[in-house]
């Protein structure tokens, strides 16, 4: 395995600028990327496909970024991967991100975006059957005293949240199984709008055209998919909730 060095280097002192650094230990020594921050946390929380050479700056490994010390090839080979683009993806994914408190609290305000949109679209007021609207989420979220972490999942935090909620709004994450019975003619246009949200458990087609489709969706998106159905079949759809499930 070589990775086109010899040896580390020590230049200049190096400027971060609008960057910070990203550092994992590895066997006891110390590694460091300087990168854009926001970028780091949109390709590791938010999966977006983001090429690393736009995250890091200038694909260099450092083992002190501040004072220019690159990584030599000796110590590259701890991490036992193939060549540096797979260390970089590594030290990216697995690293912590050194983040100023403005950085923190904007990502910080997009993790609560996304967890309130979770909590709306996954569940149910079960008193009403009905999603509670984004901003009483987010009130009942503060109320609660609930502290939003940055660095973990939304999906994970909202999931935890949901029994510390209950004391403030009834709240009950639920799935519907529900059946479509589109004649042909809707088929099309409405194809893609009952089959965006949720998975498809089974489909029939009858003789006359008929498309018969069973959908499990989240049960804050039923009231909102069946009034677009209604609205644009006029009615002609057929919709039969067959069950409930927590």
């Amino acid at each position: 395995m070589s990775f086109g060095r010899s040896s580390g280097t020590r230049d200049k002192r190096v400027d971060l600028g609008d960057n910070t650094l990203v550092r994992i230990e590895v066997k006891g020594h110390k590694f460091e990327l300087i990168a854009n921050a926001e970028l780091v946390w949109k390709y590791c929380e938010l999966d977006e496909d983001i090429p690393l050479v736009d995250i890091v700056e200038g694909m260099t490994i450092f083992t002190n970024a501040r004072r220019g010390q690159k990584a030599s090839e000796d110590e590259l080979v701890l991490f036992e991967l193939e060549d540096e683009h797979q260390i970089i993806e590594y030290i990216v994914k697995n690293g912590h991100l050194n983040i100023t408190a403005a950085q923190r609290n904007s990502f910080l305000k997009e993790k609560m975006s996304e967890i309130v949109d979770f909590l709306h679209l996954h569940c149910i007021n079960p008193r009403t059957n009905l999603p509670h609207p984004p901003e009483r989420i987010k009130n009942a979220i503060n109320e609660a005293g609930i502290i939003v972490k940055w660095d973990i999942p939304a999906d994970e935090q909202a999931i935890d949240m949901i029994a510390l909620l209950q004391p403030i709004i009834p709240i009950r994450m639920e799935v519907v199984k529900i059946e479509f019975r589109v004649p042909a003619t809707l088929v099309g246009p409405l194809y893609g709008k009952v089959t965006a949200v949720g998975t498809k458990i089974s489909e029939e087609w009858l003789s006359d055209g008929t498309w018969v489709v069973i959908m499990s969706i989240p049960a804050g998106a039923q009231a909102e998919l069946i009034e677009v159905i209604n609205t644009e079949s006029q009615g002609k759809a057929q919709i039969k909730i067959l069950e409930r499930s927590a």
